[in-house]
């Protein structure tokens, strides 16, 4: 009887769906980051940096002391991985040479997940100077393969003196999509983010005089979906399963009590 019951177990235990896989992987398709400061007007200078590659940092310098600070990771975590860039962020006092300055932090990351995957994307950017023109901040997400965003946060302020955090309803924002959710398997993906502070005065050249400093993160999270809810299919079979077993614990203890 038991002999016949096992033979049935594993029967149908072939017939089971297997499970969603557990394995997590992101392939990365290509990745840049920069830091790059500029200063308009009569003496322009210009600072670009090449692309560096994950955990590194770059800084930009000019001669007016506009600068921009970018380090980048790229971590494995216990659940997936983890993309982060830290920025530090400075445009100096506008002169009567130059009336425009600004420094910025950007990069991009483009991969691609074997499993449902879900994601998280976090930011923040703290301008400690009253006075300035403007600061913003943003991260987005693109699914390439759908052809759609998945996440377009961008905020800007107008003035020094602000925090700016990603889902916080301040200041002039554009809020798409989610900034948590799930990724589809096999799907290829394109991140972008980008910190910001500008100055800008072409009449007084000198809107604050100790600068415009903003810093800042934005970070990106990957890591593998909960296990698949069963299939109606599954829950048929366990409850089969679980029956047959009732009935032979049932059949044992009457013997045993013959």
């Amino acid at each position: 009887m038991y002999r016949h019951l096992t033979c049935l177990l594993v029967t149908l235990l072939g017939f089971l769906p297997s499970s969603a896989s557990a394995g997590f992987i992101v392939t990365s398709g290509s990745h840049a980051a920069y830091a790059n400061s500029y200063s308009y007007g009569l003496n322009s200078e210009f600072a670009f940096s090449t692309a560096i590659p994950w955990n590194q940092t770059i800084t930009m310098n000019l001669a007016d002391g506009t600068n921009a600070q970018n380090t980048v990771s790229r971590t494995l975590t216990a659940g997936g991985i983890q993309l982060q860039s830290n920025f530090s962020l400075f445009a100096a006092p506008s002169t009567n040479l130059n009336f425009w300055q600004e420094a910025h932090a950007t990069g991009h990351e483009y991969f691609t997940t074997d499993a449902a995957t879900s994601y998280s994307i976090t930011g923040l950017l703290n301008v400690t100077t009253d006075g300035g023109y403007s600061e913003s901040i943003q991260g987005y997400l693109y699914d390439l393969t759908m052809g759609q965003i998945v996440a377009d946060f961008f905020y800007l302020q107008i003035g020094g003196n602000a925090v700016l955090e990603l889902g916080e309803p301040l200041g002039l924002n554009r809020a798409i999509g989610n900034l948590t959710g799930t990724l589809a398997a096999g799907h290829q993906c394109f991140f972008h983010y980008r910190g910001y502070v500008q100055n800008y005065d072409r009449v007084n050249y000198d809107p604050e005089a100790n600068g415009l400093t903003g810093n800042g993160y934005v970070t990106l999270t990957l890591g593998t979906v909960a296990v698949e809810t069963p299939e109606p299919a599954s829950l048929i079979v366990w409850g089969f399963l679980g029956s047959c077993a009732a009935v032979a614990g049932y059949r044992r203890r009457k013997q045993l009590a013959a």
